[in-house]
């Protein structure tokens, strides 16, 4: 069953500040993240916290995945060294 995704206004405007390739790759990794059956096998749990991390490239997507909801929540995307702050 393939899981929603949810994008936060915040991963909106981080979405929107990156180039149309980069946005395009990282919204086609997103949909085919949500189309696995169990998604927190692709991505990885941050340390001390409920939140995952996906990798696009140089690029991280922070996630927040719900199984009892079948909802993938999309946090932050952005730059490796950036995305991580202020979370």
């Amino acid at each position: 069953m393939p899981f929603t995704l949810i994008y936060t206004s915040r991963a909106l405007k981080d979405l929107e500040n990156l180039s149309r390739a980069v946005n395009r790759r990282i919204v086609m990794t997103l949909e085919r993240l949500a189309e696995e059956d169990d998604p927190e096998w692709s991505v990885k749990r941050l340390q001390d916290s409920p939140l995952y991390s996906l990798r696009v490239g140089p690029y991280r997507v922070i996630l927040d995945i719900r199984r009892e909801k079948i909802t993938i929540f999309v946090l932050r995307a952005g730059p490796r060294r950036t995305v991580y702050r202020d979370l």
